[in-house]
Parts: C-alpha cells; structure tokens; sequence
C-alpha cells in the first residue's frame, strides 16, 4: 500500500469519522441537546441532526467501504480534538449563538469536573456506536458473501502483484479472491467488483490462494 498519507487514504479516514460521528451527533442532540422551548423542529434541524445519520448509515449498507476495527481512534481523536477545541474556544471568550460562553451547555468549562465526564461519556458512546457499525459491516459482508457465492478481502495492509491468468473457457479460477475496484492509488478497494461484467471491466488486485502463501 503507497504511503498514508495520499488522498485516497485521507478520504478513507474522514469516511470512517463522517459515517460514526454523524451519529453519535444524532443521539446526543435529540436525546441531551433539543430543548422544544428553544429549537424549532424546522426542516434545517430535522436535515442536521437526523437525515445526516440516515443517510450515512444507508451509505454503510450499500457502499462496500471497509471497516477496521483498530480504526475506531479516528473518530474517537477527532472528539477529543473538538474537546480541546471548545476548551480554547470557551476560554477565548466564544459565544454561541444565544450569546451563552460555551458552545454547549453541557460541556462548560466553567464545570470541568462535569464537562470532562461528559467528554469521557461522549468518547465512551463513539467506540460503542463504532463497534455495533463495525458488526454491521461484518454482516453486510458475510451477506454479499452468502448471496453470491464468493470469497472477498481487502487489500489495506498488503500489496499487490497484479492479476491471474483465465481459464480457457474465460472464467476465473475458483481459488481467485476479488477486491472490486482496482484503479485508486493506494490499491485500498472501496466498492465489490465483477470479473466478467458484460463491459468486459478486468479486475486486477485479485490474488489466489497459492500466489499469497508463496509470497507471504
């Protein structure tokens, strides 16, 4: 895999933040933040707060994105970043938009006894939602795997040599595991791919059995 730092793999790690904390916001603004006395239920928040977990998890469910489950520090460093963040903003001087120093009432720093433990909470809430995403994955996966028949990985951790060779008849061996979409620079497949596409698309980041023993 080419070095961690290109676009694809950047791209990769916001998904993962995007996909978690879209509903982690979800949760915590309907369940902690919404006052009915204060908020309106308009189509902006109703579009802010709950289609964007919606639409995320739909996203989970119908894009091949892969998931791992060391990866559950992104969106967890991204929350302490934010912590920080408010921290320093608080301090500052910042206001929200009701002119009240904090951007929450529930993390006032003016409280950091209670606005750590909500942190804590927050942080303990993205691993948990991570985990039951995760689970989710594995199941789409074992699922796709069920329905047609085939053996999948990803390769994020080991490269790649390129194809293997059809049988006379035009079908791949039945030792060949396929990865899906092979053109992105650091080889990290995003979305199940089709050998024999009626395009005649050619899958190339597809290793057999026998070629990753030999080389591993």
């Amino acid at each position: 895999m080419e070095s961690l730092t290109s676009p694809f793999v950047i791209y990769w790690g916001m998904h993962i933040i995007s996909l978690v904390l879209s509903i982690v916001i979800t949760v915590i603004y309907w369940s902690v933040l919404y006052d009915a006395a204060e908020s309106s239920l308009n189509a902006t928040n109703v579009l802010t707060h709950a289609c964007n977990s919606i639409f995320m998890f739909i996203d989970l469910l119908i894009v091949a994105h892969p998931l791992r489950l060391l990866h559950m520090f992104l969106p967890a460093l991204f929350g302490i970043i934010f912590a920080i963040f408010s921290v320093i903003y608080q301090t500052c001087g910042g206001k929200n938009r009701r002119g009240k120093p904090y951007i929450y009432h529930v993390i006032d720093w003016r409280e950091p006894l209670n606005a750590t433990l909500v942190v804590l909470g927050v942080l303990l809430l993205t691993c948990c939602i991570y985990l039951i995403l995760f689970t989710i994955y594995k199941l789409r996966t074992l699922l796709y795997r069920r329905i047609n028949n085939a053996s999948y990985y990803f390769p994020t951790t080991t490269p790649h040599t390129g194809g293997a060779e059809k049988s006379a008849n035009g079908t791949l061996p039945k030792t060949v595991k396929g990865t899906g979409i092979q053109h992105s620079p650091s080889g990290i497949s995003m979305v199940f791919g089709n050998f024999n596409t009626p395009t005649g698309y050619h899958n190339e980041a597809f290793t057999s059995s026998t070629e990753k023993l030999e080389r591993y």
